[in-house]
């Protein structure tokens, strides 16, 4: 089991590859625990490329169904053409295994059967996991709020008062 650091930098690792593929739209079709190589640094490397495709938004169906069952999404099998939504399946299975519960909820959103409910692509994933909580925004603004109104009282204290003018 890794600790939930670990498995983080493997998730975005993975994601990270897949978002390099997609802007230069390549689709994967084959992501798994087994083609993801994790370096002694602890970064991700996605591997094997072999029934990778380019993406042709005009294609009905792929011409061959090819996967690893478990982790290939339902279009996949010949229902439908595969495009990066079903990378960002797969990805999501694959995510599950790491376990990061700070992404479940991505990870859910990845794994959804219905191709349309998942993301669009990883970078729309990559923008999720960055979306920063509202409760850090208001404990942000509070802080700011707090050092400002430290900052005016410190400028009104250091303004020399006024000193009246002396009779001749």
């Amino acid at each position: 089991v890794l600790d939930q650091k670990r498995a983080k930098i493997i998730f975005d690792g993975i994601l990270s590859a897949l978002n390099e593929l997609h802007k230069n739209g390549i689709v994967h079709r084959d992501v798994k625990p087994s083609n993801v190589i994790v370096r002694p640094n602890g970064t991700a490397v996605l591997i094997d490329f072999g029934i990778s495709k380019i993406f042709n938004p005009q294609a009905d169906k792929d011409t061959s169904l090819l996967g690893t069952v478990g982790y290939a999404p339902p279009e996949q099998f010949g229902f439908s053409s595969t495009d990066y939504r079903s990378d960002i399946y797969s990805f999501g299975v694959t995510a599950e295994k790491l376990n990061v519960k700070k992404y479940n909820r991505i990870t859910k959103k990845c794994k959804s059967f219905d191709p349309s409910k998942r993301y669009a692509n990883a970078g729309r994933a990559i923008a999720d996991t960055k979306r920063i909580n509202p409760w850090r925004i208001a404990a942000v603004v509070i802080g700011i709020l707090f050092v400002f109104g430290i900052t005016q009282r410190e400028n009104k204290r250091t303004v020399a008062p006024e000193i009246p003018e002396l009779p001749s």
